[in-house]
């Protein structure tokens, strides 16, 4: 999810995805450019399940997919 979205923004989205009961389960990560310090506190406010800071390598989404097993 990119934290920047086109007349919202991904922390809201987030934030209303895991905050409903039938939606909470979905695996959300944030996918940006901004500082990591940022993202990071936003991640846990949001109850997002991780981040990537761009510019990323493929090798960073090892962990992600390991989620998904």
């Amino acid at each position: 999810l990119d934290v920047h979205l086109p007349g919202s923004n991904g922390y809201n989205f987030c934030l209303r995805l895991k905050s409903d009961k039938r939606f909470y389960k979905i695996l959300v990560y944030y996918f940006t450019g901004i500082s990591e310090t940022e993202v990071a506190i936003k991640t846990l406010e949001t109850k997002a399940d991780g981040y990537l800071t761009k510019p990323f390598d493929l090798s960073d989404f090892y962990n992600i997919l390991e989620h998904l097993e």
